[in-house]
């Protein structure tokens, strides 16, 4: 680790920002229980949850 990487230890530093991508993600605005089900069958997720 550099002296720039050591220096941003706990934020996302210009050294790693410029060797990665970064997507934006959201969030859905309206979660329901259908879609929650609906993710953890497609995630094949649906036995795991008790």
């Amino acid at each position: 680790m550099n002296a720039f990487d050591k220096a941003s230890l706990y934020e996302m530093s210009y050294a790693f920002m410029r060797r990665f991508a970064f997507i934006p993600v959201g969030v859905p605005k309206n979660i329901t229980e259908v879609l929650v089900e609906t993710y953890l069958i497609q995630w094949e997720l649906r036995n795991m949850v008790t």
